[in-house]
């Protein structure tokens, strides 16, 4: 493959050797990329900043066809989402978007679609308030989980068609709604129970860009009711093995804050 250029998102960073960095990077043209970088954590090394999770890069590559692991020729910073990594709430946050994608991509695939969302997310998570930022992430993580191939429906019962109930039932194990009386006949689903706001407001998250995410009121019970489907979907499709270290890590700095 030999040389390569793109557009890029550090996803994660890890030591590498004494002073190396091994960096996952998502990239716009080629997907997700193991990249070596070597002499990173050098205080003079022009890829330390560079290879910082949730920095927008351009990168040149070195393509290896024996390992699968690129090696960083050179790393210009598009823009470090400085005021993401200033506030621990949205680097928590943003970091839990990273998670959910590593966990999924194929390596070396090009995602473009998935890629330009992701961008956006985090150009939206720079600059909207603290009070948008937990609405925002979970809009977002339908988006992804959307993107990765398991699209759930929020329109109508997958049973009859009905398109209005006050009393609707999702099933987390095949991604469809049903009215209860169509979801009597399911003996294996995991349902969890739904009311009509709580449907609007998913089916609104799927595809919703920021002017309309910023304006749709979301109260405290409706919150916690998108944010159990959206993770109980995730966790049973595409990360079973457990929660998003980076949310577990942000409930802990704020029980000791509190």
């Amino acid at each position: 493959m030999g040389i390569i250029k793109s557009g890029g998102i550090v996803i994660d960073a890890k030591e590498s050797g004494e002073t190396s960095k091994l960096a996952e990077i998502f990239t716009e043209q080629f997907g997700l990329m193991k990249v070596l970088a070597k002499g990173a954590r050098r205080p003079e090394s022009r890829f330390g900043a560079a290879t910082e999770p949730l920095t927008l890069i351009q990168g040149v590559y070195y393509v290896k066809e024996d390992n699968g692991i690129a090696n960083l020729s050179a790393a210009d910073i598009v823009s470090p989402f400085q005021h993401t990594h200033d506030d621990i709430n949205k680097y928590s946050y943003g970091s839990a978007w990273a998670e959910i994608l590593v966990s999924n991509l194929p390596y070396s695939e090009p995602q473009k679609r998935l890629y330009s969302v992701f961008h956006q997310a985090l150009k939206d998570l720079e600059d909207i308030p603290d009070e948008q930022v937990e609405k925002f992430f979970w809009a977002y993580a339908l988006k992804f989980i959307a993107l990765l191939g398991y699209r759930p429906e929020f329109m109508i019962c997958s049973g009859c068609s009905v398109g209005k109930s006050d009393d609707w039932m999702f099933s987390v194990e095949n991604g469809r709604l049903y009215c209860k009386q169509c979801s009597q006949s399911l003996r294996d689903s995991l349902f969890m129970r739904l009311d009509s706001g709580e449907t609007r407001i998913l089916s609104v998250f799927s595809t919703a860009d920021r002017t309309v995410l910023e304006r749709i009121t979301i109260d405290e019970k409706q919150m916690k009711t998108v944010r159990d489907v959206i993770e109980g979907f995730r966790r049973y499709h595409i990360q079973p093995e457990g929660e998003l270290k980076s949310l577990q890590f942000r409930e802990k700095i704020n029980k000791k804050n509190d």
